[in-house]
């Protein structure tokens, strides 16, 4: 699974838009438990967004802040 993860931070409120090319699996959502609108855009609070960071992203990506 090729999974992206696009964080920002709007107005004090974490967002992430969420790209996959196949569905998360069932460990996948029962750990982040995503809020997903549609299959792209979720609402998540920002210790998820960094689990999430940490899980998906290579180290060449830079930890959330």
């Amino acid at each position: 699974m090729t999974l992206e993860l696009e964080v920002s931070s709007h107005n004090g409120s974490w967002q992430a838009v969420v790209h996959w090319t196949q569905t998360l699996t069932i460990r996948s959502q029962q750990i982040f438990s995503l809020g997903l609108v549609g299959d792209r855009l979720a609402a998540i609070s920002a210790r998820r967004i960094k689990e999430l960071s940490v899980f998906f992203h290579s180290e060449s990506h830079p930890p959330v802040p």
